[in-house]
This record gives C-alpha cells, structure tokens and sequence, in this order.
C-alpha cells in the first residue's frame, strides 16, 4: 500500500499534456546572458543562469484545499520533469498565459508567482525573466533561481539605463502595490549568493485605511529577505508602502532580519509614508538590518516622507540596525559609500523625529565612506540626528560625510536642535577622517536652537583623529559646539582634529565632565578654533564647561587660550589625581593649535587676521572652498573640504604622525600628516 503526502509542486505543476507542450515549445534553450546589466558585485560575477541546477524539492510545499497524493504516483511526475527539455529561463509577461512554461520567450508566462512555482518543479530553471508591468502579487522566493526585471514585452531586450543610477523606467517591472505584509519575501539557505534580484521596482502596500491613512498591520515592507538567504539585490527601486503599525516599524522599504547574508548594492530604496503607535520604533524606515549581516554598499536610501499623522518613537529614518554583528571592515561587509537620508517627520511629539542612521542594541558596525543627513521636521521642532548610535557594539566611523540638519521650523528658530553624529554606549568608538557638520547651513543665524558637531555620552577609551568638524551656528541663549562631551565618556583620544566653531554662541569643545573626571587620556595635535564673530554676542573659549559644575570645574568655566587650556588639563588629571586620571597616567598634551586675530601671548596661537571678519571670510583662508550659499554644506557633499594653499605649516605639517594611511578622499597620506580629514601635501604658510 502506498503512503499519502500533501501535494508536491511537481504533481500539481505538471502533467501529460503539460510535458507535451513543452516538448514541442521550449526546443530552443536560452542562453544566459544578462542583457544590459550594471551589476560589477564585489562578490563576483553574476549571471542569469547562477542559480540553475537547484532545488530537488520532495514533498513540496502544501496542496490546496488539503487534498492528498499517492506518493510514488508524485515521484514519477518528478521523474518526468526531469525528462523534459532543458528550460534555463521561464519568461513572465502581462500577457501571458499560466498554462504555458514560458521556456519560450513568444509564449511566457502571466504571473511571476506561477513562473517561481515552476523553478520548485523544474531543476533546470535558473532565471525568471520579467518584462515591463504591473504584477501586483505577494511573492515568496525559497528555491535557487534569479528574478530579473527590466525588459522590453517584445525583444526581451533591458535598456543600457535601465539600473543604477539612471532608473529610466522604460521598461519598468513592478511587484506588488497592495500586498501585505510583503510583496516579496526571500527566505531560507537555499537562495544563495549565486542568486540575483535585479532591475525589479518593489512597492510595499498602499492600502486605504481608516482616514485614508494607511492599514494597521505588523512588520509591513516591499521586500523582506530572512531565514539565511543570501541573495544580490541590485539595480531595484524599492519602495515602502502606507502601512500603520501597533508593534513594529510603520512602513519599510528594505528588511533584512534572521541571519540574511544579502549582497545589497546600486539600488534606490525608500520607506514610504507609514508611522507607528510603538514608541520603541520607527514610522517609517528605508532599510532595516535585524539580526543579520548584509553586504549594504551603494545604494541611494531615504525614510519616506511624513504626513500628518504622528509616530509614538522616531518619526523616520534613512537606516536601523538592530543587534546585528560583523558588518565591519574586518568582516569585509562594512556599511559603505551609501547616501543616506532620514525622511520627513511630523514634528508633533518630543524627541527625535528624523536620523540618517540608527544603531541599537548589540550591533558591531563600521560605516565607511557614507553621505548622511536627517529629513526635515514638518511641525514644531524637535530633534534631528544625521547619525545616531546607541549600540553597545563595537562601533566604526571611517570617511563619512555626515549633516545634522537644517532648522526645524523656520517660524520658531529658537526651538529644535541638531547633532550630526550622537555616540551613546558603545562598547568601542573610532572616528576618523570623517567631515562633519553640525547644522544650520545659514549665515550669521541667530536663532537660538544648538546644532552640534560630534557627541559622546557614556563612551570609554573612544579613539577621536584626524576628523574636521564644523559646529554649525547656533544662537544664544544656547551654545552650539563641534565637540559635545557629556557625562560618562572617559579615556578619550582626541588627535589631529580641525574643530571649528561658527560665529555666534558656539565653542570648539564643550563639555559636561570635568577633565579631572579622566575625560581625556590624550588631547594632541588639534585646531580649535572661531570661525569669525557676528555681532556682540559671540563666545570666544576653545573649550567652555557647561551648568552645573562637576567636581574641581566650575559652572560655565571656560578657556579662551590654549595655554590655559593645556595647563587646566594637566593640572586637574595628573598622574596622581585620584580616580581614573591615576590609571591613565595623567592627561597627555600637547601641539595643539588656534587661530585668532589678536593671539595676546598665546603660544599655541597662530595670527590669522582673516577669522576676525566673518565666518565666510575665515574659513574661505582656511579651505580651498568653502561655499557661502549654503556655508560650506554644498562644498563638504561636493569636493569636501581640503586645506588652503596658504594654510599654517604646523597645520599641514602635523608633528603627530599616527599612521594613518588615508585621508576622508583616500588620497594617501604622507608623513608628517596634516591636521584634519583632508591631506595637504602642498604649499604652506612658516
């Protein structure tokens, strides 16, 4: 007697007169060529037949309504699809019929979902060729074939623009618009890194809700990639949909959770319009990483845009990652050359409403090389972040370019704040050559609200070198900074940095902690200096304490030289010093720097009669540019900003040579070094 199972694919998916029809239409075997790609993965050379000679899938996946097989009578339908003519491509048109194979390109398939259920039933399947429509199916990709979208109904031909970083759209495949949770999920070990998805536009669900303003669903997204699969997912354009979430992120272009090990590049990815009731989450997100390891480099990403509806946590951003490990350089998967943008916020509810990049939980992360700046806040002010980290990870900042944001509500300039880069926790911190702006790209703002450069908050022993850093105006009665330090961070390294304060109410460096605290193991080889004066009103300290005093430092105390500086270190963390100044052998100083119109006695100060003008005039005799329309935000996203030919030996010329190989361009450093994220290897001033 023989054994009942559920229905295979193969049994459901084939029969006589179904072989007989694909005997007589798929003479002609396709050849796999990739027409028209762009995709150079670092992970190697990718076809259209990578993938082919996959899954044997017994037992398959599940009959409908129920209803059982004999199981020898299935093992001879697999026996037979083994037979048929070989068919390395299936062909989905909006024309298509379902009854076909779509082996032949003049006869394809009608529904992506139909064409994937033929790859279970037939090994030799290694690609499915989509052409230009709609197809507006919730697909699941668990067996080894390649899904390529992109091509012309006719000559099953890709445009040469199709991709990366036109997206001309002539041809343009669409997945999904109403399903939910996923148009497209990717799962399990058998999708491997052979396995492209390419020029493919992903749309996750846009469906009315109550209001008109989305459907409250869990975990909604475009594409979903889990379970250990591992595929290449290049040259899409995915899109989140208006999802309304109680328990997750709202809506999200990009998930990849679950030990996924994808290879994402070249794709332009956005969150939607969704929000969220949890205060723990995000409204809308462009790409989450969650308990996996991805290869993300390339890519255009964004967190959506915002509408009137508020979210209990972070209104959107560009990038979360979420306990998530080994993607660092070391691993070879570091999160790299990425624009990176939050989306809008409503502005309703305190607290953060956008950041470019978001890391939680225990995640090990390297960014390297990225673009990142915040949306916009749509209503009353709250807080933007460019890069946010509260991972208690080993956390990497290397070549960035990175914006805290433009003025929340430009009918109350006073309320908002801005930090482009905020570290809080980390297990371990490096920063280097990176060019950081903290806010407000406006001339001579007087607004009131803060904008700072770079945070730390609870970080020991982070390593601070070679990063030029730019607070942004603030106005008072607040104090804008490059270098915010606030309680807990201990045994900081702190070299060959360019901190620069705009005019107005802003310093160099402020700190909470008092450097008796053991705040600095070592502070060297640093530029801090006032980029200009405006008005009456302008604070004048390289390094000012905050309120209220902590241990030997007083409230507001500040230091205007970097004599006084140096000696107020060296003073209040000797190697004697009880506490932690004991350990690390006292505050090590020394070569650090200032410019000033009148240097009154100061030995680390350099005369420099163009900062006694404005912050345009100061920073333009500093930099090769440094634009005044947007004061120098255009120019950091551009060319970036490198030294003046005229700029200060001691500057160019660091007496501190710490190896480090590159600059933020990777122009190859030269020793002596120069100060800064940019190498001037040129002319200087003795």
């Amino acid at each position: 007697m023989s054994s009942l199972r559920p229905v295979g694919p193969r049994a459901a998916a084939l029969s006589a007169s179904f072989l007989l029809f694909c005997a007589i239409s798929c003479g002609k075997v396709l050849g796999a060529d990739f027409e028209g790609a762009t995709v150079a993965s670092s992970g190697g050379t990718t076809g259209e037949d990578a993938g082919a000679g996959g899954l044997g899938a017994t037992g398959g996946t599940g009959g409908t309504g129920g209803s059982f097989v004999d199981a020898d009578a299935d093992a001879d339908a697999d026996a037979d699809a083994d037979a048929a003519p070989e068919c390395k491509v299936v062909h989905v048109s909006p024309a298509g019929d379902d009854q076909r194979d779509g082996c032949d390109p003049s006869l394809p398939k009608r529904t992506v979902s139909s064409a994937i259920a033929l790859a279970h039933v037939r090994k030799d399947v290694g690609t499915i060729r989509v052409c230009a429509g709609k197809y507006d199916e919730a697909l699941t990709l668990d067996v080894p074939v390649a899904v390529l979208g992109g091509y012309d109904c006719t000559s099953w031909t890709r445009t040469t623009t199709y991709g990366h970083p036109s997206f001309d759209g002539k041809h343009e495949t669409v997945i999904g618009g109403t399903k939910l949770p996923a148009a497209l999920r990717v799962t399990g070990a058998l999708v491997g890194s052979s396995i492209v998805l390419d020029g493919l536009t992903i749309l996750g669900a846009v469906v009315p809700g109550p209001g008109d303003s989305g459907v409250a669903v869990d975990d909604a997204c475009a594409l979903r990639i889990d379970g250990g699969a591992a595929p290449v997912v290049s040259n899409c354009k995915i899109r989140g949909g208006d999802s309304v979430s109680i328990n997750t992120d709202g809506s999200t272009g990009l998930r990849i959770d679950t030990g996924a090990q994808p290879e994402v590049f070249q794709n332009d990815i956005d969150g939607g319009t969704g929000y969220t009731f949890a205060a723990t989450r995000v409204g809308r997100v462009g790409v989450t990483v969650d308990g996996a390891s991805p290869s993300l480099h390339d890519n255009a990403i964004r967190g959506g845009n915002g509408d009137p509806a508020p979210s209990a946590g972070l209104s959107s951003a560009g990038l979360v990652i979420r306990d998530s490990s080994g993607l660092t350089s070391s691993q070879s998967k570091p999160v790299r050359r990425n624009s990176i943008q939050g989306g809008n916020g409503n502005g309703t509810l305190p607290g953060v409403t956008s950041s470019g990049v978001l890391l939680l939980g225990a995640s090990d992360v390297d960014l390297v090389e990225n673009s990142v700046r915040p949306g916009s806040s749509l209503g009353t002010a709250v807080e933007l972040r460019g890069i946010e980290s509260k991972s208690k990870g080993n956390v990497g900042l290397y070549q960035n370019r990175v914006f805290g944001g433009a003025v929340s509500n430009p009918n109350k300039p006073g309320d908002g704040f801005r930090v482009a880069v905020l570290v809080e926790s980390a297990k371990s911190l490096r920063v280097e050559n990176n060019l950081i702006y903290g806010g407000v790209p406006v001339l001579n703002f007087t607004g009131g609200s803060p904008s700072f450069g770079l945070s730390l908050a609870a970080v020991n022993g982070a390593v601070v070198r070679h990063n030029t850093i730019f607070s942004g105006p603030s106005g008072y009665p607040t104090v804008g900074t490059a270098l915010k330090l606030y309680l807990g961070v201990t045994a900081l390294v702190l070299q060959n940095n360019i901190l620069i304060a705009a005019s107005g109410w802003t310093e160099p460096i402020y700190s909470e902690p008092c450097a008796s605290m053991g705040v600095y193991a070592r502070f060297e080889n640093n530029l801090l200096f006032k980029a200009g004066v405006f008005g009456t009103d302008n604070v004048l300290n390289v390094l000012g304490y905050g309120s209220p005093g902590q241990d030997v430092c007083s409230e507001w105390q500040g230091f205007a030289t970097v004599d006084a500086l140096e000696s107020h270190l060296t003073s209040v963390c000797a190697s004697t010093t009880p506490g932690l100044c004991t350990g690390l052998g006292g505050t090590k100083v020394g070569g650090n720097r200032t410019l000033a119109a009148n240097c009154a006695g100061d030995s680390g100060c350099i005369a420099w009669s163009d900062c006694a003008g404005n912050s345009i005039m100061c920073l333009q005799s500093v930099f090769a540019a440094w634009s005044s329309s947007e004061l120098g935000l255009d120019t950091m996203f551009g060319p970036g900003w490198t030294l003046a030919p005229n700029v200060p030996c001691s500057i160019a010329r660091s007496s501190l040579d710490l190896s480090v190989t590159n600059d933020f361009a990777n122009t190859a450093r030269t020793a002596p070094p120069s100060m800064g994220a940019a190498e001037h290897d040129g002319a200087c001033t003795p």
